[in-house]
């Protein structure tokens, strides 16, 4: 028996192997269409020709199972978030006022004031921040869609930048591709050497 068909399982794995890292490359090239003379046949990559298509599908899975606007909302407009919020505010506002307040007036008095408004604020404020907040998050979930910014955002990127993107995220998932190319190949290889031995 020939040394070629001795091979056969490891000529099976390259074979297996170069066919998936082929099949990786098909998903994002070509880029753009390539039209077979006489056919009339167009062939483009998978991701390139439903870029839009899976732009906005992730963009509506990520907003519907992982961040929707509301979510994103309720994480800004905590309890913590207020408290701290408010504290710099009035702060601020203490500040402010000591500055702005006409030099005639002597120091002790524009502190009393300061000191007098910042108290207001301070108590005032979680009510007023509660109101905003729910009038605010109204506006915002109406006119801002997380969907719509994923959306953009990956039919911004150019092919390079996306294809990039794909490949470090998925990395060891598509060498593990490959590398199952070739087991399966080497298999598909030793089943035929066995029954050419065998049969």
């Amino acid at each position: 028996m020939s040394y070629t068909i001795m091979l056969s399982p490891f000529f099976g794995a390259l074979i297996g192997w170069f066919t998936n890292v082929i099949a990786i490359k098909l998903i994002f090239h070509p880029h753009k269409p390539i039209i077979i003379p006489l056919l009339g046949i167009s062939f483009q990559g998978l991701i390139p020709k439903r870029k839009q298509e899976i732009a906005r599908s992730l963009g509506e899975i990520v907003e519907r199972e992982l961040l929707s606007m509301e979510d994103l909302i309720l994480r800004v407009t905590t309890n913590e978030a207020r408290d701290r919020i408010i504290q710099l505010s009035g702060t601020k506002l203490h500040e402010t006022l000591l500055k702005r307040l006409p030099g005639l007036i002597p120091g002790y008095l524009k502190e009393i004031a300061a000191t007098v408004v910042e108290d207001i604020f301070r108590r005032e404020a979680p009510q007023l921040f509660s109101e905003l907040s729910r009038e605010l998050g109204r506006e915002i979930n109406e006119k801002i869609s997380i969907a719509a910014i994923i959306e953009e955002k990956i039919n911004d990127m150019d092919w390079t930048g996306l294809e990039k993107l794909v490949l470090e995220v998925a990395f060891r998932e598509l060498r593990h591709i490959e590398f199952l190319g070739a087991v399966i190949g080497f298999f598909i290889g030793l089943s035929q050497l066995a029954l050419l031995l065998f049969f």
